[in-house]
């Protein structure tokens, strides 16, 4: 028996296996454990500690081992990366170059064609001996203006200018004006003084045409009797031409029943309050097709974009956004808005002197030392209804007499009905504005009470004041594009390519030529608009300027995006590039809108491409399953997603190819046949239709 002292008070439980007659049983056997003595436990210890760090040094190995595979297969996947880049830096650069070099190449060509171009347009004005001034020459518009218009005639019955004349001399004076706005435009690089000559002859002339205008009107009132009913004493006049129509009316009695009056040839009435009626004075309406108030108005030009600082190339070409015009309440923006239809001069005259007869062949006549029209002031004491108080609970017998003091105080105003003019499209109600003289610019403060009867194209408004009144319209009814596409002339026309451009209500349809653009069609749903315009070819610029004089905006500016939500700001450098290849692949290729665009961002541009038959030489049917692509500041090339696809996805369908730009990228698609034609492609046609891809900015706007 073993003594206690030699046992652990723990108990081991032993399991023993036995067999009995084919059964196995488990026997429980238990073993006392021998207390260790602390030299055995420490050895023990010892040995846990030493296994525990032969493990830790193992791992360490094991981890040091890992790491150094992974910095060595990084370090290789890095100089992999760095040969990489550096090859492709280095076929970007050669690419870069070639394409330099073609883009100099072109602008040499275009400067030889625009000179010969210049000396043509010059010989045709020699020739065409019309007897204007040369626009560019401020000595000879001063002569032209000192003929045209004699400042020293002061005044004698025969020698103010008569309406039919004023009317007739009229287009010739609007197109020595336009002709001055061109040679401002197109000047290259003119000095200080040349620039403030220019503008202050165009001045001169704008003023010497309202006063040829004021002495005619002038001259016609001298004498009221041809035009005068003598059953109601009434005086009404009309006198209209392509440019200008006048209408003169007054109530010589000054009879409360003559209150009203409309010109049906202008599609204007209105109705006078008493306190116009108890004048004596003419009600003088003049209408005019041009505009020549806007461009005094301080929010007319698009304000020049920012300086920006010093920063990465990719930041400042980003932050070169014009900044938006502000305005005060109530002045019209006219980068928002623009003025057309022309515009009326609606105003009180006063009545010269008329003739008096003392017998048959004796008339004595009043001769005024001044022989201009004189306007009378109006105020019409109109008073606004108080804001503020709606929140208080009023009776019926309050709010019944602020009807009728509403209803009274809009009796004080001169109402007026304008049919609109049939010269513009009129995609929304327009806004009635009259022209402030003070701060140059247009206001809306002056009207109320506005109807706008939408079937009948009807504008009802009462106005306080009277002046230089327009119809303003959004510049942005078109616009953002709804679709657009570039594609080569159906039929395989020689030299030309189409530019459809599809906006929120129109569309139009170009055909660009070398040097000159038409309009082939255009459309509102169903109906084809301006249909005497199509065919007929002009410049880009007078293209814009015609399409814009209709009301039809589809060429934005540079500050539209400030004015139009959900349009990020596109890379100009990257932009302006991709329109200049897709010119030069114009003939073979077409280019046409992508959903994915507006959503890529504005370091992407996305767009389908299509490459025509090389048999046949047309485009094959529209494919959605086409890849897009891509074009950045740093490369373009093919993407996996499609026009169909759920999400967009930048990846290169062929990552094993670079392209620098998207020139190079067609190089690699179209191969051989692309390339020659990108050759014989005409530099002038290329020109026009780089121009008028920059004018419509569809990457930025669709």
């Amino acid at each position: 028996m073993h003594k206690k002292s030699d046992f652990n008070f723990g108990v081991l439980i032993m399991l023993e296996h036995t067999s009995h007659g084919g059964l196995k049983f488990w026997k429980l056997r238990l073993a006392a454990r021998k207390k260790m003595t602390k030299e055995e436990r420490e050895q023990i210890r010892a040995e846990e500690a030493e296994r525990k760090r032969q493990e830790e040094e193992e791992r360490r190995l094991l981890e040091e081992a890992a790491e150094a595979e992974r910095q060595a297969a990084a370090a290789a996947a890095a100089a992999e990366a760095a040969a990489e880049a550096l090859r492709r830096m280095r076929l970007r650069c050669e690419q870069l170059r070639r394409t330099k070099r073609l883009c100099e190449a072109h602008e040499a060509s275009m400067e030889v064609i625009k000179a010969k171009l210049v000396e043509d347009k010059e010989w045709e004005r020699l020739m065409s001996c019309d007897g204007l001034p040369d626009a560019r020459s401020v000595p000879a518009l001063n002569r032209y203006l000192s003929l045209w218009d004699p400042v020293g005639d002061t005044g004698r019955g025969e020698l103010l200018p008569t309406l039919d004349s004023c009317m007739r001399e009229t287009p010739e004076i609007i197109k020595v004006i336009g002709a001055v706005e061109a040679a401002m435009e197109e000047a290259d690089q003119p000095t200080q003084q040349q620039r403030r000559l220019w503008q202050e002859i165009w001045l001169e002339l704008q003023v010497a045409l309202r006063r040829k205008l004021d002495r005619a009107l002038y001259n016609q009132l001298l004498d009221l009797t041809p035009h005068l009913d003598h059953d109601t004493m009434v005086y009404a006049f009309f006198q209209g031409s392509p440019l200008v129509s006048v209408a003169l009316w007054s109530n010589t009695t000054r009879s409360p029943k003559n209150a009203e009056h409309s010109v049906q040839e202008l599609g204007l009435s209105y109705h006078l309050p008493p306190s116009v009626v108890q004048k004596e004075c003419v009600v003088s309406v003049v209408r005019t097709e041009y505009d020549h108030y806007s461009k005094f108005s301080t929010s007319y030009s698009c304000p020049p974009p920012p300086v920006p600082p010093a920063s990465p190339i990719l930041t400042l070409l980003e932050d070169t956004r014009p900044p938006a015009c502000e305005v005060e309440p109530g002045e019209l923006n006219l980068r928002k808005v623009r003025v057309q239809g022309g515009v009326w001069t609606i105003n009180l005259l006063k009545l010269p002197p008329q003739p008096q007869r003392l017998g048959e062949n004796c008339t004595i006549k009043h001769v005024e030392d001044v022989a201009s029209v004189v306007p009378l002031s109006w105020g019409s004491g109109y008073q606004a209804p108080p804001e503020g108080g709606a929140h208080k609970r009023k009776t019926p017998q309050d709010l019944e007499a602020e009807t009728k003091e509403r209803e009274l105080q809009l009796q004080k105003l001169v109402l007026l009905s304008i049919q609109l003019p049939g010269s513009a499209f009129w995609f929304e109600p327009p806004q009635m504005v009259l022209w402030n003289h003070r701060k140059k610019t247009w206001t809306t403060d002056c009207f109320h009470d506005t109807k706008y009867l939408e079937d009948q194209r009807i504008l009802k408004v009462r106005t306080s004041e009277l002046g230089v009144m327009g119809l303003a319209m959004s510049r942005f009814s078109n616009l953002p594009f709804m679709s657009w596409q570039l594609r080569p002339s159906p039929g395989g026309a020689a030299e030309t390519v189409q530019l459809v451009l599809s906006g929120a209500v129109v569309v139009a349809t170009f055909t660009i030529a070398p040097g000159s653009v038409c309009l082939s069609d255009l459309k509102d749903g169903s109906r084809c608009l301006l249909t005497d315009l199509y065919e007929r070819h002009m410049t880009t610029c007078e293209l814009v300027q015609t399409l814009q004089s209709y009301g039809i905006t589809l060429f934005p500016d540079a500050d539209s995006s400030c004015y139009m939500e959900g349009l990020p700001l596109k890379h100009r450098a990257t932009e302006a590039h991709a329109y200049y290849c897709m010119a030069l692949m114009s003939r073979v290729a077409s280019f046409s809108w992508s959903r994915w665009n507006l959503l890529a961002g504005g370091q992407r541009l996305v767009f389908q491409m299509q490459l025509t038959d090389e048999r046949t030489g047309d485009l094959p049917e529209p494919d959605e399953n086409l890849p897009l692509v891509l074009v950045t500041p740093t490369g373009a090339w093919v993407t996996e997603s499609c026009e169909l696809s759920q999400t967009f996805s930048p990846t290169p369908k062929h990552p094993d190819k670079f392209s620098a730009d998207l020139l190079h990228m067609a190089e690699l698609e179209g191969g051989p046949r692309l390339k020659t034609a990108m050759q014989l492609m005409p530099t002038l046609l290329t020109h026009t239709i780089t121009h008028m891809l920059a004018l419509s900015a569809v990457l930025s706007h669709c």
